[in-house]
Order: C-alpha cells, then structure tokens, then sequence
C-alpha cells in the first residue's frame, strides 16, 4: 500500500491499493505518482485523482529504484536485470539496459545535465545517456557496493557505500574530492538539500546533515528518532525532511 500523507500536518490524503508486496521506491514528477515494489511490478498514479492508470510488469525482478528522466517525460527503473526506460503516460516500455553494470543496480538518479548515474553491486558507478544504445560517458570506479546516490551543484556527485564511505565526486574529471566513513552501517540513502548541504540516511538508524561548504564543512546536525534502519529520504521544500524506516513510521523533520 502507498500512503499519501499532509507533509503541514501529518493527516492521511489517501491510500492507493494495489501492490501485493512491500513497496521498494516512489518517485513523481508534476503529473504522475510512480510505486515499485517486490512484486516485480511499476504502478503509474494520476497525481489529480490518485487514481492507477499502469501497472507494468518487469519479469520477475523487483525494482528497488525509480527515477523521472528526460524533462520529467519518462521513468527508468533498476534492478538486478539492469535499467528500464518507461513512457508513464501510454504504459509501454521503451529501452531496456542490460550493459551497463554485471550485478544488481541498487541506486538510480537523473542528473542536472539530463544524464543518468547508476550504482551496483560491481562496486561502480555509471553516467549515462538514458536514449539511444545507453552510451556509457563515465565511470567512477569503487570498492563496496553502492547503495544510494545523489548529485550537487557544480557537477558534484555524492555517493554512499555498503562499507559505510560517503564520497564526493567531480563528475567532469572524474576524481574523488572527498571520502570519509559517516556512519556506522550501510548508507542506504542520500537526499540534497540545497547547493551545498544534503542528508545521509544508514542501518544505523541516524540520519545526518552534511554540508559541503569550506567554512561548515562536516556534520551540521544529527537526527535521532527511529528505532530500525532508515531505508528513504525525501526533501520537501528545503525546510522539511521526510524519512522512512523498517520500523513502520514515516517522519518529517522541520530542519528550520
């Protein structure tokens, strides 16, 4: 089940039934609400009425991440089968990507630039076209799986690893800028905040506000709260932090 929520207030909008397992990644653009899920299925939300226009097969491999590529026009899904390109309006799938990485593909995101990185369990990272043959641009080589990844400004590439490392990428050269262990447990997600600041999320069950900035570098601040591993963040406005977590809460932190 997928529950909307008032981020002001905290009251429930609406539940959409329809996934028969836990719910793996959720991303959403001006028009659609899209849902994975461990039954190996995408589901497409009319973000109007909430009502399901798709439901869209994937093989028998559970998407474990969703991204909104190309102007918001199409989604591309990850798992251990690698990436597919999705058309949300008609349903239909329009590429599929078995090239890109040798092993189960755990964090998904669209770029600034219209280019997409990818992260596995081959320990890599890869830039890539979304369109075409899926032409690899770059490849940012590492020595843990990856497991969550997010992207600041001024081609800035953050990366968070099983073994617990944050690093910190210039994409246009391709060199490591920055590497530290932030937690203690796998970084299972990451989420930008603004410029320069974003937010790191582990098994550990912290979550922690990082900035990038020469006279704030490091830690701004430590949020405690959930009881098991935090698995999703979500920015909401640059004030609000919404987390989730294995122990069935969904939080929001006012970051003011």
């Amino acid at each position: 089940m997928v529950r909307i929520y008032n981020a002001e207030n905290g009251l429930l909008i609406k539940s959409l039934m329809g996934h028969s397992l836990a719910i793996t990644a959720l991303t959403c653009s001006s028009c659609f609400l899209a849902s994975a899920s461990y039954d190996c299925t995408v589901r497409i939300w009319n973000q109007n009425d909430w009502i399901l226009t798709h439901c869209l097969p994937t093989q028998n491999s559970a998407i474990l991440k969703l991204t909104f590529a190309t102007k918001d026009k199409l989604i591309g899904s990850c798992s251990d089968l690698g990436v597919k390109i999705w058309d949300p309006a008609q349903g239909i799938l329009m590429q599929s990507f078995d090239h890109l990485h040798k092993k189960k593909i755990n964090a998904l995101i669209t770029l600034g630039c219209g280019l997409v990185a990818s992260g596995s369990d081959d320990t890599n990272i890869k830039i890539w076209e979304p369109f075409g043959n899926g032409k690899i641009k770059t490849m940012l080589p590492g020595s843990s799986s990856v497991f969550s990844l997010t992207e600041l400004q001024n081609c800035f590439l953050i990366s968070g690893y099983e073994d617990k490392v944050i690093k910190i990428w210039n994409r246009e050269d391709a060199n490591i800028i920055l590497q530290f262990i932030a937690h203690n447990g796998p970084i299972m997600a990451l989420e930008t905040l603004n410029a320069y600041d974003f937010v790191s999320c582990s098994s550990d069950k912290i979550i922690k506000i990082w900035s990038t900035k020469s006279e704030h570098k490091g830690i701004i601040k430590v949020l405690h709260g959930h009881t098991d591993e935090i698995t999703c963040l979500a920015n909401l406005n640059n004030l609000r932090l919404a987390s989730s977590s294995i122990d069935n809460t969904l939080k929001i932190w006012n970051l003011n």
